[in-house]
């Protein structure tokens, strides 16, 4: 008799099924989502802020909220790329404007 593991390794899993599993603290779920979009990220972060040291700080942060956020994420409203680049969008802008209100270089 041979057993199979029904588990899914997280590659094989759906975006929207990672983000249920991050928000019951599962971290090997997020790096999945950062392994396959943190470059689509940092394109839309680098093409609102113009600054890839500001990019690279709102990827991180975009991923931090997704971290916290995961259990707001509602799959009815839409996909998860959409949930994750609107956030990526907003954090950008908000940093963008911060650094244009305080310039600290």
């Amino acid at each position: 008799m041979v057993l199979k593991s029904t588990a899914q390794p997280h590659g094989q899993l759906t975006d929207e099924t990672l983000a249920a599993r991050i928000a019951q603290g599962d971290v090997s779920a997020l790096e999945t989502l950062y392994e396959r979009y943190a470059a689509m990220v940092m394109g839309i972060t680098l093409k609102v802020t113009g600054d890839r040291g500001l990019a690279e700080t709102v990827l991180q942060e975009t991923f931090w909220q997704v971290w916290k956020s995961a259990s707001a994420y509602q799959p009815q409203s839409g996909p998860f790329t959409g949930w994750l680049f609107r956030m990526a969008r907003q954090i950008a802008i908000d940093s963008h404007r911060n650094q244009s209100l305080n310039p600290q270089r």
